[in-house]
């Protein structure tokens, strides 16, 4: 069980055939109406235990990412229960779990999303069922984007660095759009598919390579969008005592995003790249009912991947300079691991 994070959703997910859906929409219905007991607490224990010791330096990055973009705010909780919190009834216990979902699994606060399933059969089993007591959730306190570093030591030898400005709100289609082809101008651009990967450098890559003078690193886009802020940036993994002018030059990259005009080629590049990427992604029904649910959940409606697309190709270069003078205006810092060389946002 997370603990209080802003608009965590819970997802249940059925496979079935056609023939078979009115049987899983009855078992979903049933499972959405728990009775948590002590001994259904005792049984995960174990559990949440081996998912804290395999937290793998990715997820601890991103996890003190969040902390040090929203600070006290509810976005700034970690999503597993800290150690110290496993087992006590006063923090994690049967009592409380129940009181969330009493609290949150309410008809407002849920979505029911079907792929492959005729529209009438879903509206049907809701009017019939309605196993989902009416009202709405607790409204979720405002957590906005501040700013700052967090710094863990962390076994090994890299050095795992994030770095982020505020970003898109989910809700907000336009700015997801123009938020996620800058992404693709932060990491790599060019063509991906399941067979290939003629992938090119982007603008940060470029002032990178120069930094790096051919020592490896591996450099990725942070494209995250919560229901009403979001986050972008980068994540650069490489060697703890080097990576003093890397993070430097990555964070000039961002800079140059956010001061000069991007070549219209690589625009369209990057535009292209995230039609294909988002197009491919979406021939999983599991991930477009995800997604869709997640749409409804934070907005209140739907686009298909196509109409997304169709956004994205109206995205203009003065678009991406805005959103990356946003982007520039306040940073916040994750390291984790061999920090030492890491420098602080002072310094860049």
């Amino acid at each position: 069980m997370p603990n209080n994070k802003k608009n965590v959703t819970i997802v249940l997910i059925s496979y079935d055939n056609r023939t078979q859906a009115p049987i899983a929409l009855s078992v979903l219905g049933e499972i959405v109406q728990p009775a948590i007991k002590p001994w259904d607490i005792f049984e995960v224990h174990k559990g949440l235990e081996i998912d804290l010791e395999h937290q793998t330096a990715e997820d601890i990055t991103f996890e003190n990412l969040h902390r040090a973009a929203f600070r006290n705010g509810s976005l700034a909780n970690q999503l597993l229960c800290k150690s110290y919190e496993i087992g006590s009834d006063t923090n994690v216990g049967h009592k409380r779990l129940q009181s969330y979902v009493l609290s949150r699994w309410k008809s407002a606060e849920t979505a029911l999303i079907g792929v492959n399933i005729d529209h009438s059969l879903l509206l049907e089993y809701a009017a019939d069922h309605r196993v989902v007591p009416d009202g709405a959730g607790h409204p979720a306190n405002p957590s906005p984007f501040l700013g700052g570093e967090v710094r863990q030591f962390g076994p090994g030898k890299l050095a795992h660095i994030a770095i982020v400005g505020e970003g898109a709100a989910f809700k907000d289609e336009k700015a997801v759009a123009i938020q996620s082809v800058l992404a693709q101008l932060i990491g790599k651009t060019g063509q991906y598919t399941n067979y290939q990967n003629i992938a090119q450098p982007s603008i940060v890559h470029r002032t990178l390579f120069k930094a790096a003078n051919h020592n490896p690193f591996h450099l990725s886009q942070v494209n995250i969008s919560h229901s009403d802020i979001g986050l972008v940036g980068f994540y650069l993994v490489a060697e703890g005592e080097k990576i003093f002018p890397y993070v430097k030059a990555a964070v000039q990259g961002l800079r140059e995003l956010a001061e000069k005009t991007v070549d219209q080629e690589l625009i369209q590049i990057a535009k292209q790249t995230l039609a294909l990427q988002t197009l491919s992604k979406f021939d999983s029904s599991e991930l477009l009912a995800l997604d869709q649910a997640s749409q409804v959940m934070a907005k209140g409606a739907a686009q298909s991947p196509e109409e997304f697309v169709n956004i994205v190709q109206s995205v203009t270069a003065e678009d991406i300079k805005k959103a990356a003078t946003k982007l520039c205006a306040k940073l916040a810092l994750s390291a984790y691991g061999q920090i030492n060389q890491t420098p602080y946002l002072d310094e860049i």
